[in-house]
Formats: C-alpha cells, sequence, structure tokens
C-alpha cells in the first residue's frame, strides 16, 4: 500500500489516505475493526505519529503499517513537507523531492569527512 499525506491533526499525528487494491484496504478495514475511519470519499485513513513517505510500499501488519529501514530516510524529508503542508498550500514534485533527499544525504557525507 502506499499513503497520500492529507493533515496533520490538533493530537500532532499524521493523517494519510491509504492507497491500495481493493483487498488490501479490505484488510485493513477487518484489522483497524471498530476504529476504521474513513473520509468523506470512502477512502481509508491512517494516523500515526511516524513521518511516512508517499514514495514507499507499505505492508500491514495487523493494524499497522510497516516497511523497510528505507523508510527512515524518506521520512524525514516527508515530514518536513507534512510541516509545510500545514502552514500553507505548500506543495513539491517528485523531481523537487529528490532534489531535497539527495542535498540531506550531501551534507550528511559532508559532516564525515
Amino acid at each position: 500500500m502506499k499513503v497520500q499525506f492529507k493533515t496533520i491533526t490538533k493530537n500532532d499525528a499524521n493523517c494519510y489516505i491509504l492507497i491500495g487494491n481493493a483487498n488490501e484496504k479490505a484488510a485493513y478495514k477487518a484489522a483497524k475493526g471498530t476504529f476504521y475511519i474513513e473520509d468523506d470519499k470512502k477512502n481509508p485513513l491512517y494516523f500515526t505519529k511516524r513521518a511516512l513517505s508517499s514514495e514507499m510500499e507499505y505492508t500491514l501488519d495487523g493494524p499497522t503499517l510497516v516497511s523497510t529501514s528505507a523508510e527512515d530516510d524518506k521520512a524525514s524529508s516527508q515530514k518536513m513537507l507534512n510541516l509545510l503542508a500545514k502552514t500553507g498550500n505548500f506543495s513539491v514534485s517528485k523531481s523537487q523531492l529528490r532534489s531535497l533527499e539527495a542535498a540531506r544525504l550531501l551534507a550528511a557525507l559532508s559532516a564525515e569527512e
């Protein structure tokens, strides 16, 4: 499944729309039980304090989405974008996101030298 950032809640949780096939959505709905929430367009919503990347594929582990450790690399950039989206109508393209990630990686490499 993939995620699309929707908003940050009053409790500072990130709210994401889940994007997946019908079987994945049904499995998520069954796993969440009475805690399952949809938006007004019948999209399943996922709430977490973690920053998730819209570029990553996630798998369902019970009611929780999990992925590889590579999630942390992209998630830090995604968290910054989520905060910017909350403060205004800010959006970036995939190529701009890749540029931000590359700049962050170059800065980390420079710091190691």
